[in-house]
């Protein structure tokens, strides 16, 4: 005797797990992974008979040697419209050169010639005070703070024996001068001399000469013996 067969729909199917990678809905028709396009064939841009890459970057006026070397690291630099991260690259002038997009104007033919001419800084200043100075010629001037320093006496000092030491360790500087001697009326630079108002020395002043007699260029009143009257 045959069992009846039960009425309604038929069972669903079971549909098994997608695969990894897959959103479970491709059809047969659909590719499951992109298309892999023939790659560009590498380009040598390199000329053994040319000039290092960082070298003519450099004297284009990009950067220093070495900051034209973490360019061409960084993969921010392309010759001949490819991107080029080797520090041996050598290539020519001719070539086409660009740095985050922009063109290069390499120059090989330039020449730079050292005059070896004394250098003389005639105007040289800084302020021993913070805040707006009323009785100088730029009574509306505000010396910024020195690294988040505002300006006192001793940083005054402290700047200008450093930047003394600094210009004078360079043989081309043969002079250095200080703009305002003193703090009284019709100065330029706001609370920027040597002396006080009261033409009282400050801390730079005492700093500059003793600078000069560690260096041997302080300069002495001569000395003449008294006259002496006949007896």
């Amino acid at each position: 005797m045959t069992p009846a067969k039960k009425s309604g729909p038929p069972p669903a199917k079971k549909r098994g797990k997608p695969q990894r990678g897959s959103s479970g809905n491709t059809k047969p028709s659909q590719p499951t992974a992109a298309p892999q396009w023939p790659r560009r064939p590498a380009v040598d841009v390199h000329d053994p008979d040319g000039v290092r890459l960082q070298k003519l970057l450099a004297a284009a006026g990009v950067g220093s040697r070495r900051v034209c070397e973490n360019l061409i690291s960084q993969g921010r630099v392309s010759v001949d419209g490819h991107v080029v991260t080797e520090l041996g690259v050598r290539i020519k002038a001719s070539q086409t050169v660009h740095v985050d997009g922009v063109r290069v104007q390499l120059d090989e033919s330039r020449v730079y010639l050292a005059f070896n001419k004394p250098i003389q800084i005639t105007e040289i200043a800084t302020a021993s005070e913070d805040g707006l100075d009323p009785h100088s010629m730029r009574p509306k001037t505000y010396a910024p703070p020195w690294h988040g320093t505002a300006w006192s006496r001793g940083l005054q000092a402290d700047w200008t024996e450093a930047i003394y030491t600094l210009l004078y360790s360079k043989p081309l500087y043969t002079s250095v001068t200080w703009w305002d001697f003193t703090d009284a009326h019709g100065k330029f630079w706001p609370f920027g001399g040597l002396l006080d108002d009261k033409l009282k020395p400050k801390e730079s002043y005492l700093r500059i000469k003793k600078l000069q007699q560690d260096w041997g260029v302080a300069k002495t009143r001569p000395t003449t013996a008294p006259a002496t009257r006949p007896a």
